[in-house]
């Protein structure tokens, strides 16, 4: 495959940066790191629920 020039190209590190944060979770600025998840809860009312969190890792504040 190599001698007929038929190997995919290779990606080297990711195209966005280094992805893992080196145990560093505060930022300097705003809307640099954010944290993500999602829940399914169960409710006698509504029966399945989704909660969906995120989280802005400068101020560690919650959305929802």
């Amino acid at each position: 495959m190599r001698e007929n020039a038929l190997l995919a190209a290779v990606r080297r590190g990711h195209p966005r940066g280094d992805r893992s944060h080196g145990g560093r979770i505060r930022t300097e600025r705003p809307d640099e790191l954010w944290g993500t998840d999602a829940a399914r809860l169960w409710t006698r009312v509504e029966g399945w629920c989704w909660f969906f969190g995120a989280v802005d890792h400068l101020y560690s504040s919650y959305y929802i």
